[in-house]
């Protein structure tokens, strides 16, 4: 074939495709201009068949779906943001305060501070937050999304705790007491119906709202039942169809639940007391002071914690009267122990949160990796009584008994600490402790774990890194250059344990552990959860023993094959076994915490029956 024939042609090819693309650019260029689809003379109209919008008589003339879209400067302003408006409830020194997010924040130029991202965690935006008072403080973007989420379900819904129900009210569309009962193969049954009932709810941030019977009975069945009887509600259509069944079931799930729960008297051979007043008894009856020393030991710890007021002088006015409990125990090398912890469930639930966070396990192991790759140490502690440190958020009292001493027996005492048992306590000490760290140390928490506590810090070779803290409840662990002295700066502040201060071997439940690598002289970090899961393994073989059985010595999976729990109709466990498949459901869940995660799923669902196990659920 011709080569100047072929080139004519792909020329002749490139002109009229040039004219025809002129021409619809034209088109194009002429709709961009005048806003309209222009139609040649002969061309089909195509825009005939799409279909247009027709608005209903009862239609807003704002929604109408032709409106213009704005253009990128009519958009508002920067501050717009999603955060602005939305209600939190965020942390503002040692309480829990309800505000609203206004607007970014910005610095004394007028910029904004910190840059926003679709990830909380990576987001830096600064806001201010107005709380009810008026008061107006400044947040990151990663507390306030924090916050929110943790008051919300898993599809965005704000969740509320219910403090009592106070009222109920019915309207024309209740089903009456004649129309409450249908036939139903030849039996005459309740309706089941709910319909034309609402439930007056006071949640436990002091707001109350009027909620659907239906909705109240889905979340608090048993409070709602409760209160129907109460006020004499069981006769009505509405409750009579569900109330007696869900108050039956209650009553057999505790009288089968309670029967498992006992103290044992003695260990170890040795009888231990449930009061002062038989502690007291077993030393006059053996001739010994271990019990009395261990009360003296206790009450030496706590002993600050009181405000003990002259005979005569009575409580502030607010404070709520409460009582004191005593745990005796013998540990290992039968020493003696007492602890003694408040009755906080004499107490009403405080509105504002008070849970406490600790540091999660992956940032344990990303501190240790991170002393692996900077070379650096690691060296843990623990705080000696550190609750004991934090002052008391509440107001409670007691009255002395006989293990404060004879001169004191009846007076009132303050409670001035924040003393094990009472709600507050493990709340007042992490925010105590979140201050020190703060203020006094220079350290600030990390965004992605508020636990996780890092500064800067430059090393002997001047080199630049960061030293860290990990804090969980009153076990500390640091990683630095020198760990023994931000160590020693801390027991300033809190006393540590003497005895607790060096190299972490076990931390958390799970065994730590330095190793090296052939060609690299930086020490390594190993976490195995080895030595939990093999002391779990023996004390079920002992178990098993003592009952004539064995354990298995394969198992090719975790649960048997083909075992559905769900459909296990065996007979129900007695008190002294169900007790002994709850505890190793506990075991099982801790040793996932600590790494096995390959038995996660099946240890959840086998948790789910531990209210009323079954001898398949034990056997499995």
């Amino acid at each position: 074939m011709n080569n100047e024939a072929i080139k004519e042609m792909k020329e002749e090819f490139t002109r009229k495709l040039n004219t025809k693309l002129g021409n619809r650019r034209a088109t194009m260029d002429e709709l961009e201009r005048n806003g309209m689809l222009m139609i040649e003379e002969g061309m089909p109209n195509v825009m005939e068949d799409v279909p247009r919008h027709e608005q209903y008589e009862d239609d807003d003339e704002n929604t109408n779906p032709a409106r213009p879209i704005p253009e990128a400067d009519e958009t508002p302003p920067v501050e717009y943001d999603k955060y602005v408006a939305s209600k939190v409830q965020i942390p503002v020194g040692d309480s829990m305060m309800y505000g609203t997010v206004r607007r970014r924040k910005r610095d004394e130029e007028g910029n904004l501070i910190g840059r926003t991202n679709d990830n909380p965690i990576l987001d830096t935006a600064m806001y201010e937050v107005e709380f009810e008072d008026g008061k107006v403080e400044a947040f990151y973007a990663n507390q306030i999304a924090e916050h929110i989420y943790a008051s919300v379900d898993d599809e965005g819904y704000t969740t509320y705790e219910l403090a009592e129900i106070v009222d109920h009210k019915r309207d024309a569309s209740a089903v009456n007491a004649d129309d409450g009962f249908v036939t139903l193969r030849g039996r005459r049954v309740p309706k089941r119906t709910t319909r034309g009932w609402e439930i007056c709810v006071e949640w436990k941030d002091g707001s109350t709202s009027w909620e659907p019977l239906k909705d109240v009975k889905e979340s608090h069945p048993v409070k709602l039942a409760e209160y129907a009887v109460a006020n004499k509600l069981v006769s009505e259509p509405a409750f009579n169809w569900w109330v007696p069944y869900t108050l039956k079931k209650r009553d057999r799930i505790i009288r089968a639940v309670k029967r498992r729960f006992h103290r044992k008297n003695e260990k170890f051979g040795l009888e231990i007391p449930n009061s002062v007043k038989r502690a007291l008894e077993i030393d006059k009856e053996t001739g010994t002071k271990y019990w009395e020393e261990a009360l003296t030991k206790e009450m030496k710890n706590i002993w600050p914690v009181f405000e003990i007021k002259n005979e005569g002088e009575t409580a502030p006015v607010g404070s709520t009267l409460i009582d004191l409990t005593i745990v005796f125990d013998v540990k290992m090398d039968f020493t003696r122990k007492a602890r003694i912890c408040a009755r906080g469930d004499q107490t009403d639930p405080p509105s504002a949160i008070t849970y406490a966070s600790v540091v999660s396990r992956e940032s344990v192991r990303i501190g240790l990796l991170m002393a692996a790759l900077n070379d650096l140490d690691v060296m843990s502690a623990d705080v000696a009584g550190a609750y004991l440190n934090a002052d008391c958020p509440e107001k409670v009292h007691i009255i002395c008994g006989p293990e404060f001493g004879t001169e004191y027996i009846g007076r009132v005492a303050i409670i001035k600490k924040a003393l094990y048992g009472l709600r507050s306590s493990g709340f007042a000490w992490r925010s105590l402790c979140a201050k020190t760290l703060r203020e006094n140390m220079g350290f600030k928490p990390c965004r992605a774990d508020n636990d996780t506590w890092m500064r800067p810090a430059v090393k002997r070779n001047g080199e630049k890194y960061y030293e860290y803290i990990f804090v969980y409840t009153d076990d500390i662990m640091v990683v630095s250059e020198n760990p023994r002295a931000i160590l020693d700066r801390l027991n300033l502040y809190f006393l540590l344990k003497p005895d607790s201060i060096g190299k972490p071997n076990i931390y958390l439940g799970a065994q730590i552990q330095p190793f090296e690598i052939k060609g690299d002289p930086r020490k390594k970090w190993a976490i195995s959860s080895e030595q939990y899961v093999k002391e779990a393994v023996r004390l079920v073989k002992d178990w098993l023993e003592k009952r004539g059985l064995m354990l298995k010595t394969r198992a090719p999976s975790v649960l048997p094959s083909g075992y559905v729990p769900e459909l296990d109709g065996s007979s129900e466990l007695d008190d002294e076994r169900a007790t002994y498949y709850q505890s190793l459901i506990g075991v099982l869940r801790w040793a996932v915490e600590l790494g096995r995660i390959d038995i996660c799923g099946e240890v959840s669902m086998m948790a789910s029956y531990t209210a009323m196990p079954r001898e398949g659920h034990l056997a499995a």
